[in-house]
């Protein structure tokens, strides 16, 4: 029993001790003088943000220097279609409504469900052009850069 308590101390100890790293796709990276920096490829680790920009071109510089980082979560394909959805059933709604208190009562739901497959389209046509951002957190990265100097001290 001794020697599992010591061997989980041990794995506990040294999986906190690793340091924490990211990597990300598509980024825009705010640095604290003011600089931005968009990107395809980007690293973090716990003194570093390293990347390549749009253009191609490697960069390197420290986290401290990183103000704020955004990276793309993917596409709004889901969420515009669902809008485009419930466009497409609203107006479907409101043409049966207006046929049955005005009309003859004859509804053509095959148009009805024409339009609203319409809309669905339309809408993940122009969800995909959408990217979705989200902020890191960077305070992780640089409570580990700051055990790292006291470790090292």
């Amino acid at each position: 029993m001794r020697y599992v308590l010591l061997v989980c101390a041990t794995i506990t100890q040294l999986a906190v001790a690793q340091r924490p790293m990211s990597a990300y796709a598509d980024f825009v990276a705010l640095l604290e003088n003011g600089e931005r920096i968009e990107g395809t490829k980007c690293f973090l680790s716990s003194t570093e943000f390293s990347g390549v920009t749009t253009a191609g071109v490697p960069i390197s510089v420290p986290l401290s220097s990183v103000k704020t980082l955004y990276v793309s979560k993917g596409s709004k394909i889901g969420e515009y279609a669902l809008l485009g959805g419930g466009f497409g059933v609203g107006i479907g709604l409101c043409a049966i409504f207006l046929a049955e208190g005005e009309g003859n009562g004859k509804v053509n739901y095959g148009a009805i469900a024409a339009l609203t497959a319409a809309a669905v389209v339309v809408g993940a046509v122009l969800g995909a052009g959408e990217q979705s951002w989200e902020t890191v957190d960077l305070a992780p990265f640089r409570r580990a850069s700051k055990g790292d100097s006291s470790q090292s001290q």
